[in-house]
């Protein structure tokens, strides 16, 4: 990509992040739009666009889910979806997470 055409697409984001209303972080948003615009111009593979996207959109509904909590310390025990709740790993999983101390009365 050449001068002119990055200028140019720095000047669409901004013109893109003044569309949607972004007034606040729009340095590190810019960064976010030019990686996922570069992994088009990579020519990265399908799947690898696939996980990406779905890490992207996973992480937002998680940051959305948790602001009302901000300060307050939390963990995330990952895991498979396939997992069945009568796997020795889902229980070993679930004793952990009941371990936790829980504020609020989760449990």
């Amino acid at each position: 990509m050449n001068e002119t055409q990055t200028e140019a697409l720095n000047e669409a984001i901004t013109s893109l992040m003044t569309e949607a209303g972004i007034t606040d972080q729009r340095g590190l948003i810019r960064r976010i739009l030019a990686a996922g615009i570069g992994l088009g111009q990579d020519e990265a593979g399908r799947l690898d666009i696939k996980i990406t996207a779905a890490a992207l959109e996973e992480m937002r509904a998680a940051f959305r889910l948790f602001a009302p909590h901000h300060g307050v310390p939390k963990v995330s025990i990952f895991g498979s979806a396939r997992t069945h709740a009568n796997d020795p790993l889902w229980l070993s999983a679930e004793a952990t997470a009941r371990a936790l101390p829980i504020r609020g009365g989760l449990w």
